[in-house]
């Protein structure tokens, strides 16, 4: 635990940034993605992600303003 952070809660809140990033404009990789598989505009699929990013960005702050709701079942589990 370095700088007052844990190690399983500094993950846990990059990589759940880290598919904000991937879902959102400019990169969006899994945006084209999944558009691809979908077979449906870039338009049509960009306008019904904004309800998802807006609870995963609220998830986000959840967890950063909230660290036991991240780190409550493995501090069970570990002992």
């Amino acid at each position: 635990m370095r700088f007052g952070i844990s190690e399983l809660h500094w993950a846990v809140i990059l990589s759940m940034t880290l598919v904000v990033g991937a879902v959102t404009p400019p990169v969006a990789s899994f945006l084209f993605i999944s558009t691809a598989i979908a077979k449906t505009t870039l338009a049509d699929s960009s306008r019904n992600v904004w309800v998802f990013l807006a609870v995963m960005v609220g998830v986000i702050l959840l967890s950063v303003i909230f660290p036991d709701l991240v780190l409550f079942l493995p501090r069970v589990l570990m002992g």
